[in-house]
C-alpha cells in the first residue's frame, strides 16, 4: 500500500506498544504528505521510545496536528516533556484526558 496520499490517520485505541511507535517514527521518517496523526487511548509509558517518536514528529515536513488524548502522559514529566517538544514541528497538539497536574503544567510551560 502506497501512502503517498494519506493525510490523516487514526490509531485510537488500538494498544499500541514501543514496536507500534518505533514503527510509526519510521513511517514519519518517510516524509509523506501526512498532516493529522491521532493516537488517542494508546499508552506512551518508555520515555526512550517517546523522544524518538517525538523527534520524527518534529523533523516531518507536512504533520500539523498530533492528537494524544488519554495517552497516560501525566504520569511521567519525562515521557510528557518529550511528547510536548512535538509543539516545535506541528501547530495543534491535543493533550486532553492525560491528567497533567502542576508538574505537567510546568513542563508544558517550559517547552512553551
Amino acid at each position: 500500500m502506497s501512502t503517498k496520499n494519506i493525510v490523516q490517520l487514526t490509531l485510537a485505541n488500538n494498544r499500541l506498544d514501543r514496536q507500534c511507535y518505533h514503527s510509526l517514527s519510521k513511517f514519519l521518517e518517510k516524509k509523506s504528505p501526512l498532516k493529522t496523526l491521532e493516537l488517542d487511548e494508546n499508552p506512551i509509558d518508555d520515555v526512550g521510545c517517546a523522544q524518538r517518536f517525538s523527534e520524527a514528529v518534529v523533523a516531518h515536513p507536512s504533520l500539523e496536528k498530533l492528537m494524544v488524548d488519554n495517552c497516560g502522559l501525566g504520569n511521567n514529566t519525562q515521557i510528557l516533556s518529550a511528547i510536548a517538544s512535538t509543539m516545535n514541528g506541528v501547530s495543534v497538539l491535543s493533550l486532553n484526558w492525560n491528567e497533567i497536574g502542576s508538574d505537567g503544567a510546568t513542563v508544558i510551560g517550559n517547552v512553551l
